[in-house]
């Protein structure tokens, strides 16, 4: 059995990709916790967890962009098929980035914004195992 628990907040989205076939797990422990900059979310699975695949698409920064904004987004170990794309908000697509770090970890890509129209667009991070959006807003 597989499921897909899509999670949305202003400031982040995660998709949790989980395969329950042979699957055990011991009392798993969640805890959030108050942090300076937010809440910190952590857990802890105990037994053998076969095939749990996290990836994130964090929120574009500066918001509103002027010239340039930043891209950033976290794959897991063993992602496949990843591309980074832009559309405006019509669906046509404006950039696409298969060339993309695809190590696992945090990666950052600066976009220059200057030569789009001012506007709001969709940033869309797509892999082996799914796809998030997040909005961008362009303002002059």
């Amino acid at each position: 059995m597989v499921g897909e628990y899509p999670e949305t907040s202003d400031d982040i989205d995660v998709l949790y990709v989980y395969q329950t076939e042979d699957w055990a797990a011991d009392d798993p422990v969640l805890s959030a916790d108050s942090a300076s900059d937010g809440i910190l979310l952590s857990w802890r699975e105990e037994g053998e967890l076969v095939g749990s695949t996290w990836f994130t698409l964090y929120t574009p920064y500066p918001c509103p962009a002027t010239d340039r904004v930043t891209l950033s987004y976290y794959l897991p170990e063993g992602t496949k098929n990843v591309e980074l794309s832009l559309y405006d908000l019509s669906g046509r697509l404006v950039a696409s980035y298969v060339s993309i770090p695809t190590a696992p970890g945090r990666h950052e890509i600066a976009y220059d914004t200057s030569v789009l129209p001012a506007g709001v667009y969709l940033v869309r991070l797509s892999t082996d195992t799914g796809a998030l959006t997040r909005r961008v807003v362009i303002a002059r």
